[in-house]
């Protein structure tokens, strides 16, 4: 995350002691976002078949980056893509992923963000 701010500092020069001078500068956030909770929770058992799977975020992300490349449901065994449509909510830093059709019974699914998602100022 990138942000901008603007310093102010007073400088005593003889003869010109009220002037203020600006400096600009940018500021670089240098700690990557993670994950910090999925659900249904890894390890999970009987899950239901219309079940939605959420993933939160520590920091508010880039929605422009959450995408269905980018976050991904897919069987464990085969690494086949469920499709599914993404959805991001900066409010609770959550994307919530829901399949299209109903999630087979009795397969170990993965849950797949990849790093090209990234985090972004809050709006």
């Amino acid at each position: 995350m990138v942000g901008r701010g603007r310093a102010a500092a007073r400088h005593i020069v003889v003869g010109d002691v009220n002037r203020t001078y600006t400096a600009t500068f940018v500021t670089v956030d240098t700690t990557a976002p993670t994950v910090t909770a999925i659900a249904p929770a890894s390890g999970a058992t009987n899950v239901l078949v219309g079940t939605t799977v959420r993933a939160t975020f520590s920091e508010a992300m880039s929605a422009s980056t959450i995408t269905t490349s980018t976050v991904r449901l897919v069987e464990k065994a085969t690494s086949r893509a469920v499709a599914a449509t993404v959805v991001y909510d900066a409010a609770s830093r959550t994307a919530t992923l829901r399949p299209a059709a109903a999630l087979k019974r009795n397969i170990v699914y993965m849950v797949m963000v990849m790093a090209m998602v990234t985090g972004g100022s809050p709006a």
